[in-house]
């Protein structure tokens, strides 16, 4: 293992050479869980594509085991090189909607990152208010809506303000159609 002396978010540069036949031809960063704007009301999907770059690693045994649920086309994970762990995934409701709490969401780019400081190795998540439909924070607005995990835990929090009774409703009846 390389030790890194700092976390990513520090990085002002990047260079890279290629000697011989080697070609670039794509090269891609970003928010580590972030999903295109276009996967609204598809949280399956949404978790499907957050899956498939993760740091997963799953067996073909894991994946034999995921064929009777939900997450039947997970594919294997990117392993080491994934941007994100597994645990980050959004939590859906159904196929199409997000749960309105989301207990373990990425840390930002303002999270001091471990084990850099390892003192705050406790915040390295959060737990978040969420859009049904978008599994966005809820009203776009972190600051009211998503705190530590271990201060979400200690406060017990629910999240009710985010719970969309329409999307609720849609839910309901669809569960009875399925009975």
């Amino acid at each position: 293992a390389v030790v890194s002396t700092q976390s990513g978010h520090y990085g002002r540069g990047f260079e890279f050479t290629a000697t011989g036949r080697a070609v670039f031809d794509r090269f891609a960063f970003g928010q580590c869980d972030a999903w295109p704007k276009n996967m609204e009301m598809q949280c399956q999907k949404v978790r499907e594509w957050i899956h498939a770059r993760s740091k997963a690693n799953m067996t073909e045994e894991t994946l034999a085991q995921l064929q009777s649920t939900p997450d039947a086309n997970f594919t294997r994970g990117l392993g080491t090189f994934g941007n994100n762990m597994e645990s980050f995934i959004p939590t859906c409701l159904t196929k199409k909607y997000f749960n309105w709490f989301q207990g373990t969401v990425h840390p930002d780019r303002e999270t001091p990152m471990y084990p850099g400081e390892p003192a705050n190795k406790e915040k390295r998540a959060y737990c978040c208010c969420t859009n049904m439909k978008t599994g966005r924070v809820f009203e776009d607005d972190p600051e009211k809506n998503c705190i530590s995990t271990p201060t979400c835990i200690t406060l017990g929090w629910t999240c009710v303000r985010a719970y969309d009774p329409v999307v609720g409703g849609e839910i309901y009846e669809e569960g009875k159609k399925e009975h």
